[in-house]
């Protein structure tokens, strides 16, 4: 997704023109599931999705992490996950 917003980046810091918020503003969430239990992997992602969601003008976005989930149904040792994926979600749409 990143790299399909290269056009964005060049309008903004080549062209010198703003990006438009649109009717609603813009919002951003960042959802990280991974199979690794150390946070550099979160850390790592995080840092690039904060470079990206300001190239596009973005001021502030949530980020969901949710690590060690590597094999089938690990993710169910995080009982919130799903409840707030959703909930986020719903933030990120609504009006």
């Amino acid at each position: 997704m990143i790299d399909r917003c290269q056009c964005l980046w060049c309008e903004k810091y080549l062209l010198k023109k703003p990006i438009p918020a649109g009717k609603y503003g813009r919002k951003g969430l960042l959802l990280l599931v991974g199979g690794q239990k150390k946070e550099i992997g979160v850390e790592c992602a995080g840092a690039s999705a904060k470079a990206f969601f300001r190239t596009v003008s973005i001021p502030e976005h949530k980020t969901l992490s949710y690590m060690g989930v590597d094999t089938k149904g690990a993710i169910l040792r995080h009982p919130e996950a799903l409840k707030e994926a959703y909930e986020a979600g719903k933030e990120l749409v609504k009006i």
